[in-house]
């Protein structure tokens, strides 16, 4: 598992790198950690809480798991108690 989540990080930084060929390794790192998905409103604690998840598809795909379950509940905001009841649903 470890193997496709290092392989899915070099690709990603890879077609960064393709399309930025001046960036730094630095640049890329944080090109590649900028990028959050997000369809509802969340609020900075959980917003902050959830950039913390290191790979990005893996953060994007939690963010799409956790506001499909908030969603389900009727509410339209993020807050870091239903981060925190969801995070391990995905």
């Amino acid at each position: 598992m470890h193997t496709l989540f290092v392989r899915e990080h070099n690709r990603l930084a890879g077609d960064i790198a393709a399309a930025n060929p001046g960036f730094t390794d630095e640049q890329i790192y944080q090109e590649k950690e900028e990028a959050i998905e997000v369809s509802l409103k969340w609020e900075d604690d959980a917003l902050d809480k959830v950039s913390r998840i290191p790979i990005s598809f893996i953060r994007n795909m939690a963010v799409k798991r956790i506001e499909q379950e908030v969603a389900k509940e009727g509410k339209e905001v993020i807050t870091l108690e239903l981060f925190e009841k969801y995070r391990f649903t995905f």
